[in-house]
C-alpha cells in the first residue's frame, strides 16, 4: 500500500489529504493519478482524458519533485497528486 498525499483540487474534492492504495510490484507515476481519479467521478474528468491519459494539468510529485507520470513508484515513495485547474476569477 501506499499513501498519495492529495493537494488542491483532489483534496478539496474529496476533504481529506490523503489517500492509499495498493500498487503492484512495477507500479508508475501514472497508476498513482488512476487511483485518485477512480475516487470520484469529478476527479476522473479533472485528471484525466477521456482516453485515460493523464491530463497536462495534473501533476505529481515523487519526493516533493514532479515527475515524469512513467517513473516507477519506489517501495518507500513519497507520492503528491495535484490538479492546476483553471479559475474562473
Amino acid at each position: 500500500m501506499i499513501t498519495i498525499t492529495l493537494s488542491g483540487y483532489p483534496e478539496a474534492l474529496l476533504g481529506r489529504p490523503a489517500i492509499t492504495a495498493p500498487f503492484p510490484s512495477g507500479a508508475v507515476l501514472a497508476d498513482a493519478v488512476t487511483a485518485v481519479a477512480a475516487q470520484d467521478v469529478r476527479l476522473g474528468t479533472a485528471l484525466l482524458h477521456s482516453d485515460a491519459r493523464p491530463r497536462q494539468s495534473t501533476k505529481v510529485l515523487l519526493n516533493g519533485a514532479v515527475t515524469s507520470l512513467d517513473t516507477r513508484i519506489p517501495a518507500d515513495a513519497q507520492v503528491t497528486v495535484l490538479a492546476a485547474l483553471p479559475c474562473d476569477g
